[in-house]
């Protein structure tokens, strides 16, 4: 038997009899970054149906742009860790995915 984790978009991977992972998920998807609120570290995780390309980016109230990263995400599950020194700041913050035309974006406090 497998093991099957779903969100209310889609399963996120499952194992077949040959031990092979599956994503039964074609688009990205954003989940909320835990902890939440955080004051050390968070991690975001996202999901990618292909390796792609990928920008997270950090924004205050304010839209402020205060923390990019750039990277080739991984096919699957894929997870970012960021320091409360990656960014010093604290309050509300919203993060933001960008790959190709998707756009996806949450609210986090630190």
């Amino acid at each position: 038997m497998s093991d099957e984790k779903s969100d209310d978009r889609c399963v996120l991977p499952i194992e077949n009899s040959h031990n092979r992972l599956l994503f039964l998920c074609n688009y990205i998807v954003l989940y909320q970054n835990t902890p939440n609120p955080w004051s050390d570290r968070t991690d975001i995780k996202y999901f990618l149906p292909l390796s792609q390309d990928v920008v997270l980016t950090l924004y205050d109230v304010n839209g402020q742009k205060i923390y990019q990263e750039q990277k080739t995400g991984d096919q699957g599950v894929n997870i970012t860790t960021l320091y409360n020194s990656d960014i010093n700041q604290s309050g509300v913050l919203y993060y933001e995915l960008v790959s190709g035309n998707t756009r996806l974006m949450h609210k986090m406090i630190v």
